[in-house]
C-alpha cells in the first residue's frame, strides 16, 4: 500500500504555508507572494505564498524551507486542501511530520504521522485510513516497507514483513495443528491451554499463545502471552469496582508492560473520564509519537517521554488556541509559538501570536508578540511578562525601545511618536519619571525631571522661538524660574 505524497523539488516548488514559527527574526519583506523576496531568505522566520494559493509560513534557510513549518496546499493545487506539519531540509519533509490528506479525491480522510526524508514517509509512523484500517510500522519511500501491522476495522491483523506495500510474512509460525480459538482471537497463535482462566496456576504456563485471564479483582485481559506474561496484541480491561472502572487499553506489550502502539480510553469514574490517548508506549509509560484527546475538546500531538509530552508537540485547544513547539516534562519548554484563537483564553486578542522561548510553561527568554490591533513587541521576557530589554511598535505609529519590568516600560528608554515628537529618558510603572528630555514635533523641548507622565521639578522649557523657560515645575506647570 502506498499514498503518493507531494514533493517538494526545489524552490520552484516551495507551495507551503505554516501557522508555527520559532524565535528567529522576521524575514525581510514577509509577508509576501513574490518568489524573488523568498529566495533570499536564510536564518529567518517568514510567510510566503504561491501563486496556486499554496501557503507556506516557518523558518528559512538559503532560500528554503528549512526547521519546523506548515504546508497548506491552495485551491489551484493538485492536493487543494491537504496540510503537513513538521519539519524540513532543504524545501523537503525531512524529520517528524504528519500529513493531512484532506484534498476532495480518494485520499480524503487519510493521515500519515511519522518519520519522513527527502520528502517521503521513510522510517517509523502510523498510516490511518479513512475507513478505519490502520498500519503502524516501518516505511520507505512511501511504501509500507519492513516491519509493520495492519489492523482492519473489522479486527483481521497482518502483522509481520511487508515489501513496497505488500505482505510476504508472519513474524509468528502458525503451528501447523489446528487449535481451538476463542470467538475473539484475532491472533495468528493458537489458544492457550485452560483459557479462559482465573488460576495462576493455569495461566503460569502460556506462553505464544492467545489466552483471556480474569484477575481476582475482576479486571481482564485478553490478548497474547509468552513466558506467563502479556507479550503481543492483546485488550486489558479495567473492570474492578474501583476508579479505574471501565477504562481500557488496547495495544501491543511486552514483558506484561505496555509497550508499542496502544490507545488508552479513560472511563466514567476517572477523574480524566472521556480523555483518550493514541500512540506509542514503553515499559508502562506514554513514550515516542502520540495524540491524547481532552473530554473537553483539547488535543496534544507529538512526542512524549516518560509519561509526560516531551520533545516537538501542538496543542490545540478547544477555544481555538494553539501553541506548537517544545515541551519538557509535561511543560512548554525550548522554542515555541503561541496562537490565540477566535474563542481564546485573551478574548479580543483572537489572532494574535507569540513566537518565542518558553520556561516551565512560561514565556522566558527573546520573544516576539505581534498583537492582532497591528501593534508588535519584540524583547525579553520573564514569567510570561515582557521584561528587560524590548521594542514596542504601535499599529499607529508609535514606538518604544527601551527597559520593561513586570510587563511595564520601566527604566531607561525611548518613546518616539508618529508625528515626530520623541521622549528620551527615565519611566516607572509605564510613565514618564524621572529625568528626561522630550522634542516637540514643532521643535520645543524641555530636559528636565518627570513625574507620573508630567513635567514636575527642576526643568528647562525651550520654545521653538528660542524663548527659555527654566526653574520648578508642578503638575505640568511652570511654578516659578530658579533663583
Amino acid at each position: 500500500m502506498k499514498r503518493l505524497l507531494p514533493v517538494l523539488m526545489g524552490f520552484a516548488l516551495l507551495l507551503m504555508s505554516s501557522t508555527e514559527g520559532w524565535s528567529l527574526p522576521t524575514c525581510p519583506g514577509s509577508p509576501t507572494n513574490y518568489t524573488s523576496t523568498a529566495v533570499s531568505w536564510t536564518d529567518c522566520f517568514g510567510i510566503w505564498t504561491a501563486g496556486n494559493g499554496n501557503k507556506y509560513f516557518t523558518e528559512w534557510k538559503n532560500g528554503k524551507q528549512h526547521g519546523q513549518g506548515t504546508l497548506t496546499f491552495g485551491p489551484k493545487s493538485k492536493w487543494a486542501g491537504d496540510k503537513y506539519v513538521g519539519e524540513f531540509k532543504n524545501g523537503k519533509y525531512h524529520g517528524h511530520g504528519t500529513y493531512y490528506y484532506l484534498a476532495d479525491n480518494q485520499f480524503k480522510g487519510d493521515k500519515y504521522v511519522g518519520e519522513f526524508k527527502d520528502g517521503n514517509s521513510h522510517g517509523q509512523g502510523t498510516f490511518t485510513f479513512a475507513d478505519g484500517n490502520k498500519y503502524v510500522g516501518e516505511f520507505k519511500y512511501n511504501w509500507f516497507n519492513g516491519q509493520g501491522t495492519l489492523t482492519y476495522s473489522w479486527g483481521e491483523i497482518k502483522k509481520g514483513i511487508w515489501e513496497r506495500g505488500t505482505f510476504k510474512y508472519a513474524l509468528k509460525v502458525t503451528p501447523t495443528v489446528t487449535a481451538k480459538k476463542t470467538p475473539s482471537n484475532n491472533s495468528s497463535l493458537p489458544t492457550c491451554p485452560g483459557s479462559p482462566a482465573s488460576s495462576l496456576s493455569t495461566a503460569i504456563f502460556w506462553t505464544d499463545c492467545f489466552g483471556t485471564y480474569t484477575y481476582a479483582n475482576g479486571n481482564k485481559y485478553v490478548g497474547e502471552w509468552r513466558n506467563n506474561k502479556k507479550h503481543g496484541q492483546g485488550t486489558y480491561y479495567f473492570l474492578a469496582d474501583n476508579k479505574f472502572k471501565g477504562d481500557k487499553y488496547v495495544g501491543e506489550y511486552k514483558d506484561g508492560k505496555w509497550h508499542g502502539h496502544g490507545t488508552y480510553t479513560f472511563g466514567p469514574r476517572s477523574k480524566w473520564a472521556g480523555d483518550k490517548y493514541v500512540g506509542e508506549y514503553k515499559d508502562g509509560k506514554k513514550h515516542g509519537h502520540g495524540t491524547y484527546t481532552w473530554a473537553d475538546g483539547d488535543k496534544y500531538v507529538g512526542e512524549y517521554k516518560d509519561d509526560n509530552s516531551h520533545g516537538q508537540g501542538t496543542f490545540t485547544f478547544a477555544s481555538g488556541d494553539k501553541y506548537v513547539g517544545e515541551y519538557k516534562d509535561g511543560k512548554w519548554h525550548g522554542q515555541g509559538t503561541f496562537t490565540v484563537g477566535n474563542l481564546g483564553s485573551q478574548g479580543k486578542h483572537a489572532g494574535s501570536k507569540y513566537v518565542g522561548e518558553y520556561w516551565d510553561g512560561k514565556r522566558n527568554g527573546q520573544g516576539t508578540y505581534i498583537y492582532a490591533s497591528g501593534n508588535k513587541y519584540v524583547g525579553e521576557y520573564k514569567d510570561d511578562k515582557k521584561h528587560g530589554q524590548g521594542t514596542f511598535i504601535f499599529a499607529s505609529g508609535d514606538k518604544y525601545v527601551g527597559e520593561w519590568k513586570d510587563g511595564k516600560i520601566h527604566g531607561q528608554g525611548t518613546y518616539t511618536r508618529a508625528d515626530g515628537s520623541k521622549y528620551v529618558g527615565e519611566f516607572k510603572d509605564g510613565k514618564r519619571n524621572g529625568q528626561g528630555t522630550y522634542t516637540f514635533a514643532n521643535g520645543s523641548k524641555y530636559v528636565g525631571e518627570w513625574k507620573d507622565d508630567k513635567k514636575h521639578g527642576q526643568g528647562t522649557y525651550t520654545f521653538a522661538s528660542g524663548r527659555v523657560k527654566a526653574g520648578i515645575w508642578e503638575n505640568d506647570r511652570f511654578k516659578s524660574a530658579r533663583d
